[in-house]
């Protein structure tokens, strides 16, 4: 009977994630969609400038997006250059390093942000929010918070500013 168990358990997890990856397939590229026709920009743009202007200092190194962003460097990289050329962010180098490079919010990109406000929330509730509460929403959060807690990442570590029920571009917006 263990056995069972253990397959139904195994199967219950596989399609749990095969449901999370769908979800992430389908309704990612939906909301990016969105945004870049309403705003302009792409959801993983709105995600890195929302990202520098929580930021401390605002501003972050490669590295540090990368961590927030769980992106390639190179992709940061990438990322960073398309939202430079388009006057949102600038590269600054570090006085005390030369070596290190910090991506740095323009006002441009403030401005940005701002103007992704009123476009984000109906965005994110038209294809995702709207089917759940949010109550249920800050349960999803916690139940995910156990596995990336020990992958070492943390869904709250951003919200802790007092936003618990957003994420990355959906948190900035």
């Amino acid at each position: 009977m263990g056995g069972d168990v253990s397959e139904d358990r195994t199967s219950v997890i596989r399609a749990l994630l095969a449901d999370i990856l769908r979800v992430s397939s389908r309704v990612l590229p939906q909301i990016d969609n969105r945004f870049a026709a309403e705003i302009g920009a792409s959801l993983a743009e709105l995600d890195l400038l929302a990202e520098l202007k929580r930021s401390a200092q605002g501003r972050l190194r490669m590295s540090e997006i990368s961590d927030k962003l769980t992106i390639s460097t190179t992709s940061v990289t990438r990322l960073v250059d398309q939202l430079v050329r388009r006057g949102y962010a600038e590269r600054v180098l570090s006085q005390g390093d030369r070596r290190v490079v910090y991506a740095v919010l323009t006002q441009e990109g403030a401005e940005l942000l701002t103007r992704a406000d009123p476009v984000s929330g109906p965005a994110l509730e038209d294809n995702f929010g709207r089917h759940f509460t949010t109550s249920e929403m800050a349960e999803m959060r916690t139940l995910l918070d156990r596995v990336l807690d020990e992958a070492g990442g943390d869904l709250t570590e951003s919200a802790k500013d007092g936003d618990p029920g957003s994420e990355s571009a959906a948190q900035g917006l």
